[in-house]
């Protein structure tokens, strides 16, 4: 959820940052921002005083050749993979489409945010119902299907504010959904 809120604080603020420094000056402001944080890790926050291996949240190489044979894995792997590219291609064309309908560009965050706070409001539901009823597999199924509708709308609507707006809430609701685990059989 926090990603999708600055997901969301960065769609708001890009259009006026992009007004003020320009596409140059944000990848200017991204590599200080950056170096600042390295800093930051390195001269503030305190190493720890005893380190211990945890394997539930850390790398073990000699499991590598086992996590790669694992076919559950594997397509979950290649279904983040394929969303991902996905979700990357249409969020590069979303802004031409809007701008193409007429919306300029320190505008788009009109679109923008409703859709992601839509978005947030609809798959609180489907999360819920996953987890309390044990559906995760329909659920994680149904969100990808909703993601596929949402790609059909963007393919036929794009002459629509309404229609992209629509497609693009579609496509990014359930994407939380998708990513929450994996399901078991």
């Amino acid at each position: 959820m926090t990603i999708g809120i600055t997901f969301s604080v960065s769609l708001i603020l890009s259009p006026m940052l992009n007004g003020v420094l320009g596409v140059p000056g944000i990848f200017a402001m991204t590599g200080v921002l950056a170096l600042l944080a390295m800093g930051i890790v390195r001269f503030v926050i305190p190493d720890p005083a005893i380190t211990r291996f945890h394997s539930d949240t850390e790398a073990n190489g000699s499991k590598f050749a086992e996590v790669l044979k694992n076919r559950d894995l594997l397509r979950l792997d290649f279904g983040i993979f394929a969303l991902h590219a996905i979700l990357m291609s249409v969020f590069m064309q979303v802004p031409f489409v809007l701008q193409r309908n007429g919306l300029a560009v320190s505008d788009h965050w009109k679109i923008y945010l409703p859709v992601m706070l839509t978005a947030f409001a609809l798959m609180v539901p489907p999360i819920i119902i996953a987890e309390t009823k044990a559906k995760m597999k329909q659920v994680f199924m149904g969100a990808v299907a909703l993601a596929m509708c949402g790609q059909l709308v963007l393919m036929f609507a794009q002459n629509s504010l309404w229609g992209v707006a629509v497609a693009v809430a579609d496509f990014s609701s359930p994407r939380s959904t998708c990513w929450k685990r994996p399901y078991r059989r």
